[in-house]
């Protein structure tokens, strides 16, 4: 009996569920609805966080993870909340889980999470890691991507209108698309300074959109670098067969290189978004790779 007893205290895992409350237009999820997945599976404990953007909550949930041994903490939501717990635990012993019920869900479809809620949750309850790299973006953390131009413009509507979820990016989109102009500047990496103008110029840490279009399907995100898009041309057709066939992008369309930092002098000041939040205006923009990884639970046959 006491073996028995070693070996349930051993396995036991301890859960953090960050719930956000404004994220996405999934209804489906809800604290009891977890609670009843893991109800008779006892070597889980859970804990649940919801987070109040209006109050101190970085404060609220360091406090939290600092008063807890969690071996793993899950983000209900979308891309944004997924960042708020991948800088938090950055640098600690604790995994990354994703519920994905956000708007996009870029990274989940990147790291191939079921979009089904009890498939999302068999993937935590399995164990399965692999190891995700992040990167720094004028200071801001980031797991998934950001970039300047277009998608940063469409970033910035789509926050301020009520429309949600792929009908309210396309919305957005539409607004924004016939008024964006051409950016210039100087992007000098590890190996080399070049003069470019585009319509987007993306940091990649994954491989697409959690709208589907994949602007890098080559990059990896368990590797020790990123990639840069420049988007030197906008082409429905082209943004059609990315989004279809996942190819890479055509080299008249849009430029890849692979660096571990960039520093980007803009001509004029344009707009950044980093993993879905947007960060105003900016007339320069650099980014490093960040060393550690943080493991993440996926499902056992991934491939990233």
């Amino acid at each position: 009996m006491a073996h028995d007893k070693k070996h349930f205290l051993m396995s036991q895992r301890n859960l953090l569920f960050v719930l956000n409350p404004d994220s996405g237009n999934k209804d489906d999820i809800s604290q009891q609805y977890i609670i009843d997945y893991f109800k008779e599976k006892k070597e889980f404990t859970l804990s649940f966080f919801i987070p109040d953007w209006e109050s101190n909550v970085k404060e609220d949930f360091s406090q939290l993870l600092n008063s807890h041994s969690f071996d793993t903490v899950v983000a209900s939501g979308g891309d944004g909340t997924v960042n708020f717990i991948a800088k938090n635990i950055y640098g600690k012993n604790i995994k990354l889980g994703i519920l994905p019920t956000g708007s996009a869900n870029g990274l989940a479809k990147n790291l191939s999470i079921p979009l089904s809620i009890p498939e999302a949750l068999q993937v935590i309850e399995e164990n399965h890691t692999q190891r995700v790299s992040s990167i720094t973006v004028n200071d801001h953390f980031c797991i998934h991507l950001a970039d300047i131009g277009l998608n940063a413009s469409i970033v910035r509507r789509f926050e301020r209108q009520k429309t949600r979820g792929f009908l309210g990016y396309f919305k957005a989109f539409r607004a924004t698309i016939f008024n964006q102009k051409k950016a210039h500047a100087l992007i000098t990496t590890d190996d080399n300074s070049i003069d470019a103008s585009f319509y987007m110029l993306v940091f990649c840490n994954g491989t697409g959109y959690g709208t589907g279009l994949a602007i890098n399907p080559e990059g990896r995100l368990d590797d020790s670098k990123f990639e840069i898009v420049n988007v030197k041309k906008l082409s429905l057709l082209e943004a059609l067969r990315l989004y279809w066939g996942q190819d890479k992008p055509h080299p008249d369309y849009a430029k890849i290189s692979s660096c571990r930092h960039v520093t980007v002098d803009l001509k004029k000041p344009i707009h950044l978004q980093v993993d879905g939040e947007y960060l105003g205006k900016t007339k320069k923009v650099t980014a490093d790779f960040n060393d550690l990884f943080i493991d993440t639970l996926v499902p056992k046959k991934n491939n990233i």
